[in-house]
């Protein structure tokens, strides 16, 4: 039998509605066995018996709630929730894309990032295999593949901020060879260094500090509020798709992932 060592990182799966998505993505992580080496947990928002049976069922810790205070809200429980300081933040509908030992190293390499402060924030989506409502539309509009690297197009010529703000979604791109991707976006042994001004914030499978998320990134959520609301309850994601979060420069790494999209 293989023993893992424990990471100190907790994994927090934010759950509404929709628990027969839970069922599905705690059945890939217990064929992972990520419940081994890390802290795993489930919030539940408006919870009911179905998130209670499917938690025991799989022998994973639910913290639930009867009340939703939305995605910034949640993402909120899932931190406070924690044990450990830094954490992944998963969704009911993020599951798990690759082998158990992909999904190990990716883990292990966004970790090592964060806590060798690589990094502020690791982006674990998969690369080859994003999943479900991933729109590269605005990024086809600004850039196209040239002979050696990402050129702009003429659209992304006539507004270059535009452009540079989706540049990082390049590393998705099909038609883009891997030994671009290397060079352009800077492919290290941890993966790809980007930074916050050529990569929007996603809520999907990301990982970074408490410290991080409770004196930089919620404070700016709740203290600057924004009229793009998701069920009438702010978002992280459309929040810091903001002239504050391109202007702070924060330092991004982009695992290969190993997380898709199935919502």
């Amino acid at each position: 039998m293989v023993k893992y060592k424990k990471i100190p990182l907790s994994i927090g799966i934010l759950s509404w509605r929709r628990p027969s998505l839970l069922r599905a993505n705690l059945s890939l992580i217990k064929d992972a066995k990520i419940d081994l080496y890390t802290d795993l947990f489930v919030i539940a928002q408006q919870a009911n018996n179905s998130h209670e049976e499917i938690c025991r069922y799989y022998n994973i810790p639910l913290k639930p709630f009867k009340d939703n205070l939305g995605i910034a809200g949640g993402i909120k429980r899932v931190f406070e929730q924690s044990k450990n300081e830094n954490v992944l933040h998963l969704e009911e509908d993020i599951i798990i894309s690759r082998n158990p030992q992909e999904v190990l190293n990716t883990i292990e390499t966004a970790y090592t990032a964060l806590t060798t402060k690589k990094a502020d924030v690791c982006f674990l989506r998969d690369l080859e295999n994003p999943g479900n409502n991933f729109d590269m539309t605005k990024y086809q509009k600004m850039w196209k593949v040239g002979e050696t690297n990402l050129c702009p197009t003429l659209k992304g010529k006539i507004r270059p901020s535009k452009a540079k703000k989706t540049k990082g979604l390049g590393l998705y791109d099909p038609l883009l060879s891997q030994d671009k991707k290397d060079i352009i976006f800077k492919k290290s042994p941890l993966g790809y260094q980007l930074s916050s001004k050529n990569l929007n914030w996603t809520n999907q499978a990301f990982m970074t500090s408490k410290k991080f998320m409770f004196e930089t990134i919620l404070p700016y959520v709740y203290e600057k509020p924004t009229t793009r609301l998701v069920n009438g309850y702010p978002d992280i994601e459309r929040s810091l798709n903001s002239r504050w979060w391109r202007k702070k420069n924060f330092k991004l790494l982009h695992t290969n992932g190993c997380f898709t999209h199935i919502g």
